[in-house]
C-alpha cells in the first residue's frame, strides 16, 4: 500500500471518528434547548406561565433530536421517535413571529389573525404523522431510508423540502421585518443579537443543503450551528440576564421617541406609561421620583403632572402607588407564605406604615384582613 493511500485512509479514519464524536454534540443542543425552556418556566410570570420562547425552545430540542438520530444513521432504525418532528419544524415559523413582533414593539395583535393560519401546514403534517406511526414497522423504516438516506422521492422527503422552503421564508420575512425597523426607527440591534440571529439561519441553510445532496461532512457542520448558538444565548444570559429585556425596552423607547418628534403625543405617553409599569415595573423602585420617570418619556416634570392629572386624575404619587397595590393584592392572594412586610418592600414602599395607608386608603381595609377574605 503507497504512503498517500495510507495517509488517506488514515484522514479518512480520522474524519470518520470526529463525526461519530460530533453526533454528541449535536445531541447536545437538545439539552440546551431543554433548559432554555426550563430557565424560561422559572424566570416566566406566574401569570402566564409557557411564552412563546418556551415552546419555541421545545420546538428545537424536538428537531435537534432527530438531527442526531440521523447523523447516527439510527432515525430509520426507530420509526416511532421521528414522532412530531415535521410539526416541530413546520412550528418554528410561526412560533418565531410573535417574539420578532414584540423584540420591534409591534402588536401580536397584527398577527393574531394570522397565526391559526400559519399553522395549517403543521396540523396537515402532524395528521400525517399519526397516521405514519400507525403503520408497521417495515414501512416506516423503508420510508424514512428512502426520503432521508437513498435520496428517493417520498412523501418524507417533499415534506422535509416544504419544512426546510417554509423556515427560510420565515428568516427572509424576519430580516425584512428588522429592516423596515431600521429605516423607519433608525435603531441597529447589536452585534450579540444578530449574531444569533445570522448563525441560526445559516445553519439552517447549510444543513437543507447537506440534507438533499446527501453530504455527510456538510450535514454535522450545519447540525452544529443550534447547539453553538444556544451556548451562547445562554453565555450571553449569564453575564446579562436582562438581555431581551433590555433590547424590548431599547426598541420601545426608540419608538416612544419617534413619536414625540413633532411635540407632545399623549395617547403615546400615556401607552409607553403604561409599558414602563406593566411590563417594566418601574415602580418596584422605591427611589422612583416624577423627575426620573419625565426624563424616561422625554418630558419635564410639570408636564407629566398635567398629563397624570387630567388623564389618570391621579398626582405622580397617587399613580405610582396605585401599581403598587395593584401588585400587592395579587401577592397576598398567591404568596400566603410572605407576610406583608415583605410584599410591601417588594412593590415599591419603602416603610410598612406607608404600605399599610395607601392600602387602607385604596382597598378600605388592611393588607391582613384582604388576605383573610380572599
Amino acid at each position: 500500500m503507497s504512503l498517500a493511500s495510507e495517509t488517506a485512509r488514515c484522514i479518512l479514519y480520522l474524519v470518520q471518528q470526529v463525526l461519530s464524536l460530533n453526533s454528541y454534540v449535536i445531541q447536545f443542543g437538545t439539552g440546551l434547548a431543554l433548559l432554555l425552556a426550563a430557565v424560561d418556566v422559572l424566570q416566566s410570570d406566574t401569570k402566564k406561565r409557557f411564552s412563546w420562547f418556551f415552546f419555541l425552545s421545545i420546538c428545537l430540542a424536538s428537531i435537534q433530536l432527530r438531527l442526531g438520530l440521523y447523523a447516527d444513521h439510527q432515525i430509520h432504525r426507530f420509526p416511532g421517535l421521528t414522532l412530531f418532528f415535521l410539526t416541530s419544524m413546520f412550528s418554528i415559523g410561526p412560533l418565531l413571529l410573535p417574539l420578532v413582533y414584540n423584540m420591534t414593539g409591534a402588536s401580536i395583535e397584527k398577527m393574531r389573525n394570522t397565526f391559526f393560519l400559519q399553522l395549517v401546514p403543521a396540523a396537515i403534517v402532524t395528521l400525517y404523522d399519526i397516521y405514519f406511526n400507525l403503520r408497521g414497522f417495515a414501512y416506516q423504516a423503508k420510508i424514512l431510508e428512502d426520503g432521508l438516506y437513498l435520496g428517493k422521492i417520498n412523501v418524507v422527503s417533499i415534506f422535509l423540502m416544504a419544512g426546510s422552503l417554509s423556515l427560510t421564508g420565515y428568516f427572509i420575512y424576519i430580516c425584512k421585518i428588522y429592516l423596515g425597523f431600521y429605516r423607519k426607527f433608525g435603531y441597529a440591534y447589536n452585534s450579540s443579537f444578530w449574531a444569533m440571529f445570522i448563525l441560526v439561519t445559516l445553519g439552517h441553510i447549510i444543513t437543507s443543503i447537506a440534507l438533499f445532496l446527501r453530504n455527510t461532512l456538510l450535514y454535522h457542520i450545519g447540525a452544529d450551528f443550534i447547539p453553538v448558538v444556544l451556548v451562547y444565548i445562554l453565555l450571553v444570559l449569564m453575564k446579562h440576564p436582562d438581555f431581551f429585556k433590555n433590547i424590548r425596552r431599547e426598541v420601545k423607547q426608540k419608538r416612544y421617541e419617534k413619536t414625540q418628534l413633532s411635540g407632545i403625543d399623549v395617547d403615546s405617553v400615556k401607552k409607553r406609561l403604561s409599558e414602563l409599569m406593566t411590563d417594566e415595573h418601574l415602580y418596584r423602585d422605591e427611589n422612583l421620583r416624577i423627575q426620573t420617570l419625565a426624563e424616561e418619556l422625554l418630558l419635564n416634570r410639570n408636564q407629566l403632572s398635567r398629563i397624570l392629572n387630567e388623564s389618570f386624575q391621579q398626582n405622580f404619587y397617587e399613580f405610582v402607588n396605585s401599581y403598587r397595590i395593584a401588585e400587592a393584592k395579587e401577592l397576598l392572594i398567591s404568596q400566603r407564605d410572605l407576610n406583608a412586610s415583605n410584599i410591601a418592600y417588594m412593590v415599591g414602599f419603602n416603610s410598612v406604615s406607608a404600605f399599610n395607608s395607601q392600602f387602607n386608603k385604596l382597598e378600605n381595609c388592611s393588607p391582613a384582613v384582604y388576605r383573610s377574605n380572599h
